[in-house]
């Protein structure tokens, strides 16, 4: 995990058509059921960051806050998809907390985006 500054931040969806493969969770008893998954399936959008660092490299990672995701469901049908990107944008500096997935290190994503 690392707390980065998002300079020149460019957020954007993208069109969520593949199907993901989702881990099988695992249960602590025997009597529930195990098929169910848990997953961003039924999400028309991924929502994506394209940012520039302190040292000039250019990073586009995906925001894997869950608010962005409960936005799709409850204020985007009223508002609009891209209303997520002006409460994100309002203030400048914006910083990120980003950290990779334990099953694929070298894959980052962003947690969240804040303010100092």
């Amino acid at each position: 995990m690392a707390i980065v500054r998002l300079n020149d931040m460019q957020p954007y969806f993208v069109d969520h058509s593949k199907t993901p493969i989702n881990v099988r969770q695992l249960c602590l008893f025997d009597d529930t059921d195990d098929q169910n998954t848990f997953s961003k399936i039924g999400f028309s959008a991924i929502p994506r960051v394209k940012w520039i660092d302190d040292d000039g490299d250019q990073h586009d990672y995906m925001f894997n806050s869950w608010d962005a995701y409960m936005h799709q469901k409850k204020i985007a049908p009223i508002y609009g998809k891209d209303s997520l990107w002006k409460n994100v944008k309002r203030q400048e500096p914006k910083y990120a907390l980003i950290g990779n997935m334990n099953h694929q290190r070298n894959t980052w994503l962003i947690i969240t985006i804040f303010n100092l």
